[in-house]
C-alpha cells in the first residue's frame, strides 16, 4: 500500500513539474487566452488519452468566452509624476467617443490607516 502511495505522489508531482515547465515557457503563465492555457490543455489530453486510460471517453469542450490583456498602462499625474496603475480584470474599457470617461481627481490618501 505504501508503495502505491509513493508512485502516485511521484506521478502527481511529475504532473506539476509539467505544468510549471509549461508555465515557465509561456512566460510564467498558463492563464486562459494565452497560448500556455492551450499547452497545459493539451498535456492534460496527452496524459489522459494514454492507453492505460482507454476506459475513458475524452473531449474538449468548445466555448465562447471574453478574453482582453492589457499589456501597458501608464499615468502621469498633474505635476508630471508617475502615478501607480492597475487595470481591472473583467471590466473592458468602454469604445470612445460615446464610452465612459471622467477626469483626474487628486484624492488625499491617510497613509497611516491606508485610506482615501
Amino acid at each position: 500500500m505504501l508503495m502505491l502511495l509513493v508512485r502516485t505522489i511521484k506521478r502527481l508531482q511529475n504532473n506539476l513539474w509539467n505544468l510549471n515547465n509549461i508555465a515557465d515557457r509561456n512566460g510564467g503563465n498558463r492563464a486562459f487566452g494565452l497560448p500556455g492555457y492551450k499547452a497545459s490543455v493539451d498535456y492534460v489530453l496527452g496524459r489522459i488519452t494514454r492507453q492505460d486510460f482507454s476506459s475513458f471517453t475524452t473531449w474538449t469542450q468548445s466555448f465562447t468566452a471574453s478574453f482582453s490583456q492589457t499589456r501597458s498602462l501608464e499615468l502621469t499625474g498633474p505635476d508630471g509624476e508617475e502615478v501607480e496603475t492597475l487595470a481591472l480584470l473583467y471590466n473592458p474599457g468602454t469604445e470612445l467617443p460615446d464610452g465612459v470617461t471622467g477626469s483626474l481627481v487628486s484624492v488625499p490618501v491617510d497613509d497611516e490607516r491606508g485610506k482615501f
